[in-house]
């Protein structure tokens, strides 16, 4: 019997290491599947098989008109040729890209893969656009798929689909690797209290709510140290006064891009996420995986992996003050915060271990297709 061809599409290409190992189990499952990014793959990501066959239809992450009607045509023409069974597709524009495609040719099987909404948190205009993109998303598939149950609820909310989107296991588009991510083998109380984000540095992801709350904390408490673990994302940057005064600051260290964020998670005491929006943020499954409480606005995606006042703490999206009182309550408190450590690596390893949800998704696809 000839295999099934199936095409997966990510806009940037490491985007292909939030599948996990889900590309490999496909590959072992038999199915021809071909890989499309929207531009070159100059890394060798060890998520991407090497039977895997590699396309680059190019994209822009930003709205595009001209750009993503070319795109749309090129893809048009690599499904002609594939004549695949299922296209499936996750990160927004590729996502836009690949379904209008799909849905031109008829393709029988088409999944979205919902990890975000970035209308979420907005308004105006732009938001109003953004929503009516992902409604033509919505139209285009046959079967949508959300990262997280607050964001399958913000879907229906927003008006992108009418029924409520399942979510598989328990949300994520991978989970974590417990293996890799794992707590301290020994206490560093004689050290400065570390308190760190990780991820990329950027407007969305509250890098400025966490120097607004930290720089007066720490007339307070001088020895607490600041770990930045990621890059300023160019597509929405700090200001450049936020980025200087970072640069500037003896108590806190910036990393830059890591490929391996594990080492550094170990070094966090308090993980601090004031981001207001998410699908199901990776960087606190890794962060309850290492034993690590976090610190969170109650966003979209964030609500779904801390449990309030069990594995960490919630705030109110945009409440600063709520958050300093967070911080400060969690730097004073060591017994509770020993207590959620143990209650995040357990969450991690019961709801998100990587294996589990990793073969979930896999059980999926192979369901969908054995019907065609």
């Amino acid at each position: 019997m000839k295999p099934k061809t199936v095409v997966m599409a990510v806009t940037a290409p490491i985007s292909l290491t939030l599948f996990g190992n889900r590309l490999h189990l496909l590959v072992e499952e038999g199915i021809d599947l071909h890989l499309v990014t929207g531009e070159p793959i100059t890394v060798a990501y060890p998520e991407i098989p090497q039977q895997a066959f590699l396309h680059v239809v190019p994209m822009k992450r930003g709205i595009d008109p001209i750009g993503d009607l070319l795109a749309i045509r090129r893809f048009t023409k690599l499904l002609g040729s594939l004549q695949p069974s299922m296209v499936a597709a996750a990160t927004p524009k590729a996502s836009l890209i690949a379904m209008l495609a799909a849905r031109g040719k008829r393709i029988p099987v088409r999944i979205w893969e919902v990890w975000g909404a970035r209308w979420d948190s907005r308004r105006g205009s732009l938001a109003y656009l953004l929503r009516k993109l992902d409604r033509l998303i919505a139209k285009s598939a046959t079967q949508i798929f959300a990262v997280s149950d607050s964001l399958a609820a913000l879907l229906v909310k927003g008006g992108i689909t009418e029924s409520r989107p399942p979510v598989v296991h328990h949300g994520s588009s991978h989970g974590v690797d417990t293996r890799r991510f794992f707590p301290r083998s020994q206490s560093q109380a004689d050290t400065p209290l570390t308190v760190g984000f990780v991820g990329r540095l950027s407007r969305d992801k509250g890098i400025e709510d966490l120097l607004k709350v930290l720089v007066p904390l720490r007339s307070r408490r001088p020895d607490i140290r600041l770990l930045l673990v990621g890059d300023v994302d160019d597509a929405d940057p700090l200001p450049s006064e936020t980025q200087q005064n970072i640069i500037a600051s003896d108590w806190i260290t910036i990393t830059g891009w890591v490929p391996d964020t594990s080492p550094f998670m170990r070094e966090i005491d308090i993980l601090l996420f004031p981001s207001i929006r998410e699908g199901l943020p990776n960087v606190l499954l890794e962060a309850a995986a290492s034993g690590v409480p976090a610190i969170a606005y109650a966003a979209t995606g964030s609500v779904d992996v801390i449990q309030d006042n069990k594995t960490g703490l919630l705030v109110p999206t945009g409440d600063r003050k709520g958050f300093l009182n967070a911080v400060e309550k969690l730097a004073d408190e060591v017994p509770l915060r020993n207590r959620m450590s143990t209650n995040a690596r357990t969450l991690a390893i019961s709801h998100f271990s990587n294996s589990k949800v990793e073969r979930s998704w896999n059980r999926r696809y192979i369901q969908t297709l054995s019907t065609l």
